[in-house]
Order: C-alpha cells, then structure tokens, then sequence
C-alpha cells in the first residue's frame, strides 16, 4: 500500500516521441519528462495525494515476468493481428 509520503513509481518508456520524452539519468530515474504518459502518471499521482517518481522502463520488459522496479508501468500498446490471438 502506498502511503501518504510514499512516491508513486512509475515505469515509462523513453523515448516514445510525443508520448514519453526525458532525460534518464545513468540509474534510470527519469527527470524533465513530458508527453502523454508521464502526464498521466502525475495526474494518478496527484488524485491519489503522493510524490511521483518516473523510472525508465523499456517496453520488452514491462510485460516479462518476475519482480519490477515500479509500483505501475504507462506503457502505449497496439493491437496487431499476433497480440489479438
């Protein structure tokens, strides 16, 4: 559960022009951040009263499994013809 204090961690992927822009620092903390998904998460954030902390998360690893090192991930994915199997 998430407290008060405690920041929300959220996983994005940079680059995705126009949807998640930034610098990533070498311990991937992402700072300057701006497009659709990191407006989103300070949006969820905000509503839910905690600190946001955006990490770069890659898209190849988001959805593979095993332990993360975010709270959620905002992550823009497509339909295909192989995903909508």
């Amino acid at each position: 559960m998430i407290g008060r204090w405690d920041p929300l961690t959220v996983g994005v992927d940079i680059p995705t022009p126009g949807l998640a822009e930034a610098t990533t620092r070498s311990n991937g903390t992402v700072v300057s951040a701006h497009g659709f998904e990191p407006d989103l998460a300070a949006a969820v954030a905000h509503r839910l009263h905690v600190r946001l902390s955006l990490i770069e998360a890659p898209f190849a690893e988001t959805f593979t499994p095993g332990t993360k090192p975010f709270d959620v991930a905002i992550e823009h994915v497509t339909i295909t013809p192989r995903r909508a199997r």
